[in-house]
């Protein structure tokens, strides 16, 4: 698996961190699928419409994709569900999430479960009407994500807390 990181003045540990989380994360999603070896992931973290997103890359065929971009906002991410700015930890922590969350739609492509075709959204082969944002919150996709998300993070900080915070304490 290919993954590259993107983004304006992010610190070494966060980007270490991206890169494990996905890595991590795809691996538990999709076993020891042999798929794993050929995705390509780019992690754009720079000003976007939504707080994430997960989509094929523009260069990638649809019908089997493996190659991804996801971009996440670290601008949006910043600031919690009260209007209230979060601390940098906070922050960092929010952003995996929401990685998380993407990366489960990463997951729901290569598996075929979600597809993007001409007439809109695909899941599971039938065209899933989306309307407004109830109706998207609703969505097969976004149930499971959301469902897989808080799961996935805290996988991500045990994962982080027992390996490489100790190697990086070790390293000092």
């Amino acid at each position: 698996m290919k993954v590259r990181v993107h983004g304006k003045n992010l610190p070494k540990k966060f980007r270490l961190g991206a890169y494990a989380m996905t890595e991590l994360t795809l691996r538990d999603l999709l076993g020891k699928s042999r798929v794993i070896k050929n995705l390509e992931i780019d992690i754009h973290f720079r000003h976007h419409a939504d707080n994430g997103e997960a989509m094929i890359h523009e260069n990638e065929f649809r019908s089997r994709p493996r190659m991804f971009r996801v971009v996440i906002d670290p601008y949006k991410t910043r600031i919690d569900d009260y209007g209230r700015e979060m601390s940098d930890e906070e922050h960092a922590n929010e952003m995996f999430k929401v990685l998380g969350h993407e990366l489960v739609h990463v997951k729901q492509y290569v598996v075929g479960d979600l597809s993007m075709r001409s007439k809109g959204m695909y899941w599971k082969g039938e065209l899933t009407k989306i309307d407004n944002m109830m109706e998207y919150f609703k969505s097969p996709w976004e149930i499971e994500a959301y469902g897989l998300e808080r799961y996935l993070w805290l996988n991500f900080i045990d994962f982080w807390k027992s390996n490489v915070e100790k190697y990086l304490e070790e390293k000092e």
